[in-house]
């Protein structure tokens, strides 16, 4: 297995990332969250990245994201504009409440749409921590049908910075699929590119797997998938510009 696929330690990630980029949490802020040693100390001795802003952007199905970490402005949910649904300190789905407490989450950051032509900037979910089961999530900032929508994202704060740098190294191929494309034109192997997108794409999944087995099946699979269609789409445009 390569380096992108072990374990690394999250001191180890730290330094993959880049070290600048990664902004420790006050520990007074720390002790107030009621966090277990082990984030505690992941959080104040190591603490989060803020960039780059490639890293933390997500291409969605049908929107465009940036996930904006603050690890100076950890705040528990109950602090925010958070609007509550009347069902809090739940969420008003089963299967979201067998495993959240919404009164217990903690801040870390927020997921805000791209700007649209034509369309105001909207903060749609809060990047979130619940510290008793140490599981990270988006969570809505305005209940839907009565419900909060959260998409669980890590089982825990070190899975969740392991699967970010997964895919900070995945992003990091992309000049080099366009290169290849860019300087093959009408003459471009699609068998070579093919072949080297479908295998930075296996050790995407792979690399997204070995960081959080138990989690990797909810949102990191599907946004995974969704890249490789990204990947097709950009082959397809290019293909069809140089005709």
């Amino acid at each position: 297995m390569g380096e992108g696929q072990r374990n690394l330690t999250t001191e180890e990630i730290r330094e993959a990332w880049g070290a600048e980029c990664f902004v420790p949490v006050p520990r007074t802020l720390v002790e107030t969250c009621g966090f277990c040693a082990a984030d505690a100390e992941l959080l104040a001795g190591v603490g989060l990245p803020v960039a780059p802003r490639s890293a933390l952007s997500f291409e969605l199905r049908f929107e465009t994201v940036q996930q904006q970490i603050d690890p100076l402005g950890l705040k528990f949910l109950r602090a925010t504009a958070f609007d509550r649904p009347a069902t809090w300190p739940r969420t008003g789905d089963t299967f979201q409440d067998s495993w959240i407490r919404l009164d217990r989450c903690v801040v870390i950051g927020r997921v805000k749409r791209e700007i649209e032509p034509g369309k105001p900037a909207q903060l749609s979910k809060y990047l979130c921590v619940d510290p008793e089961l140490r599981r990270v999530c988006w969570i809505s900032t305005t209940p839907l049908h009565r419900q909060v929508h959260v998409d669980l994202l890590n089982s825990n704060l070190h899975a969740f910075l392991a699967s970010m740098l997964a895919y900070k190294r995945f992003r990091a191929h992309w000049p080099a699929l366009d290169e290849f494309l860019l300087t093959g034109g009408m003459d471009c192997d699609e068998r070579g590119y093919q072949v080297f997108a479908r295998r930075v794409h296996a050790e995407f999944i792979e690399s997204l797997r070995s960081a959080d087995p138990a989690a990797f099946p909810y949102f990191w699979e599907a946004h995974a998938w969704n890249e490789a269609i990204l990947i097709e789409l950009e082959w397809q445009a290019r293909l069809t510009g140089a005709r």
